[in-house]
């Protein structure tokens, strides 16, 4: 029977074809994996932008209340750049994190909650120094726990943000460790299968 085997397999006149189907199967396998792994590679670079701008919004809005809380007590109007980069750089990455997370019901609804407060903090902070400009009542306000309860609110969504994205790098690190595990028994059984085309192609040489 092994002897009939052999036979067979040196009169085979497959040998060459499966030898470059194997080749093209690898080609498409190892072509697949890189497409795949690229696709989360940039997945994953958008996560690192979306925690950072999560981190530049909590960061910002302290900068803005520090720089508010400098012109009240001093009255020097130096501080008001820290209050106006803060307010500004907060702006732009609210809006990036509305951009970034709209399409997802979830994460929406929480970007919708962190907008609400930070811009309701940022509403206080320019109504305690309009009242510290014309009239007073501002310590009244500052004092108040109404800046506080925003910044918490800030805060505990901004955590639960990125603790989502951390869950999300997570399941990317493990797509692309299986897509790299893949593509290594992919590579590996169509190497072994072209060896055995070229061992028969030989035989029958």
């Amino acid at each position: 029977m092994r002897l009939n085997f052999l036979t067979h397999v040196r009169g085979s006149p497959f040998a060459f074809p499966m030898a470059a189907l194997a080749a093209l199967a690898m080609f498409l396998i190892s072509e697949s994996s890189y497409q795949q792994a690229s696709s989360t590679f940039e997945e994953l670079g958008k996560q690192s932008v979306a925690r950072t701008n999560i981190q530049t919004l909590w960061r910002s809005l302290i900068d803005a209340e520090t720089g508010q809380r400098g012109y009240l007590l001093t009255g020097r109007r130096e501080y008001l750049k820290p209050y106006e980069d803060g307010k500004a750089e907060a702006a732009r990455s609210l809006g990036w994190l509305e951009q970034y997370y709209g399409a997802d019901p979830y994460t929406a609804g929480l970007v919708k909650r962190v907008g609400n407060a930070s811009k309701a903090k940022l509403s206080e902070l320019s109504e305690t120094m309009d009242l510290h400009d014309h009239g007073g009542g501002w310590q009244d306000l500052m004092l108040s726990n109404i800046g506080q309860e925003q910044m918490e609110t800030v805060r505990s969504v901004s955590k639960t943000l990125l603790q989502f994205e951390t869950e999300r790098v997570d399941i990317a690190r493990a797509k692309v460790s299986q897509t790299l595990m893949l593509n290594r028994i992919g590579v590996t059984a169509m190497t072994a299968l072209s060896l055995l085309a070229l061992f028969m192609y030989l035989r029958k040489a």
